[in-house]
């Protein structure tokens, strides 16, 4: 399968201006939601909660000037004819930036926040890879990942990515990390969202997994 490269993927910086792209994003998913928590009543996602939670939910004590949320955008609707793994996505050594609220013509299809030196100067934390529903189960994510690491293998100060898995979306998560090269510390801690007895509460667990950088 294969695509014009006018027409492929954009691997960009997201931004507060494209809150609205990104707010449609996470409310793709519902499933997602139902696993970690967000979940409304009525079985959708707050998009925009989701989409501040996203954009300003920083670790405490770490300055917002570590935080890097990079996206995938796309024409909307991007079927099976993209190729993700193309050189023209995957070989960019940075991200493009683009005007305010989004690419002319193309949507977010996927995004990830990741921590530049967190938990400890010499790691990169990533807080959430999400995909759109629609492209679940197409590469996208592997290729999407694969990019990322691509630059924060470029960091020089950087010889470890990890991340954490929580317990009620395992199932899911745990293949898909472990294809990425990622394997479990063995720490586990406790994992809560939302309020007992409230709509998208869940308590759980989340298992820290990591992977460590080829030397450079």
């Amino acid at each position: 399968m294969s695509i014009p490269e006018d027409h492929g993927p954009l691997y960009a910086v997201v931004t507060s201006d494209d809150r609205e792209h990104l707010a449609r994003l996470l409310a793709s998913f519902p499933d997602y939601a139902r696993r970690v928590g967000g979940l409304r009543a009525d079985g959708t996602v707050d998009g925009d909660s989701a989409a501040r939670d996203v954009l300003e939910t920083l670790p405490p004590g770490v300055d917002a000037t570590a935080k890097n949320l990079r996206g995938l955008w796309g024409s909307a609707p991007v079927g099976p004819s993209v190729h993700p793994d193309r050189e023209a996505f995957a070989g960019r050594p940075t991200p493009s930036t683009h005007p305010a609220a989004g690419p002319p013509g193309m949507g977010l299809i996927a995004v990830a926040d990741v921590i530049r030196g967190w938990p400890t100067d010499s790691t990169a934390f990533i807080g959430i890879l999400f995909v759109h529903g629609e492209q679940q189960g197409r590469g996208l994510g592997a290729a999407f990942y694969r990019r990322v690491e691509k630059e924060i293998s470029r960091w020089a100060e950087i010889d470890r990515i990890e991340l954490r898995i929580v317990e009620t979306n395992a199932d899911a998560a745990e293949p898909f990390w472990r294809r990425m090269g990622f394997e479990p510390t063995g720490e586990t801690s406790p994992f809560e969202r939302g309020e007992p007895g409230e709509a998208g509460h869940v308590s759980s667990t989340s298992a820290r997994w990591a992977k460590d950088l080829p030397r450079r």
